[in-house]
């Protein structure tokens, strides 16, 4: 009598497996949607696979790495907010490599970085979860590649003395697209669970997000055009002390008012 007691109330305490809900299949959905759009352009009139040199292969990969070291870097600045660099590798996968080669190799390192930093994420510690939330980013990834990529071939703006806004213009598209996507989405999944409203939240800091994530796609730009021009030296020791900057502020005591 006594084993049976104990099992029936274990069978109640257990609690199983969340499924999916309606909103988190479609973004999964979408976000196949997308890598397969992405797919078919990449082979489209039945072309072989566009093969890259090996610079550029080491290049993406340096730039999909730095997502872990930033990433590991995140640091509070009040309860719910932090400062977190990833986008800076996103931008410079986004700005330098072609789109098909970009979005795999951020697809990939993302996957990592689920593995890796599981604990960074709202999720549950399901299959369904992590699929659901590298779905989120693959979406992210989709849009501001193909924000970029669109603004870069389509408008061709030059200033006085000729000198061109083209690259200038398409990283603003790509950095409002990722924007507007995320809060978007995440506006809509935290309305539709009840949670507060980031689209609100966006709203009323928008100046200063704009402004942070202005400067850190520039940056990311920077890095594009120093690569670009092949100025490799120049490259390393910009990039080297970013990442020597991120270090320290990892390392001190970080307050928002010191970031503000």
């Amino acid at each position: 009598m006594e084993n049976s007691t104990t099992t029936n109330t274990m069978k109640r305490g257990r609690k199983s497996p969340p499924s999916m809900k309606w909103y988190e299949m479609i973004i999964v959905a979408l976000a196949l949607a997308a890598c397969t759009y992405q797919f078919m352009v990449t082979f489209a009139g039945g072309k072989p696979f566009p093969g890259i040199s090996w610079w550029t292969f080491g290049w993406g990969i340096l730039a999909g790495s730095q997502m872990l070291v930033t990433k590991a870097m995140r640091f509070p600045l009040a309860p719910g907010k932090w400062i977190d660099f990833t986008y800076v590798p996103i931008w410079v996968l986004s700005f330098t490599l072609p789109a098909y080669y970009s979005l795999l190799l951020l697809i990939l390192f993302s996957m990592i970085i689920y593995i890796v930093f599981p604990n960074q994420f709202s999720c549950r510690k399901t299959v369904g979860a992590y699929v659901f939330h590298l779905s989120y980013q693959t979406l992210l990834f989709f849009v501001t590649i193909q924000c970029f990529w669109l603004a870069r071939d389509y408008f061709s703006v030059a200033a006085w003395g000729g000198l061109s806004l083209t690259g200038t213009i398409a990283m603003f598209a790509s950095m409002f697209g990722l924007m507007f996507t995320d809060t978007f989405l995440g506006g809509l999944i935290q309305k539709l669970e009840g949670q507060r409203n980031v689209g609100a939240e966006w709203s009323k800091d928008y100046g200063r997000i704009t402004l942070v994530q202005t400067l850190l796609s520039s940056l990311a730009m920077l890095f594009a055009v120093l690569y670009g021009e092949a100025h490799y030296i120049q490259l390393a020791v910009i990039y080297g002390f970013f990442l020597l900057a991120i270090g320290i502020m990892h390392r001190a005591t970080f307050r928002q008012e010191d970031y503000m």
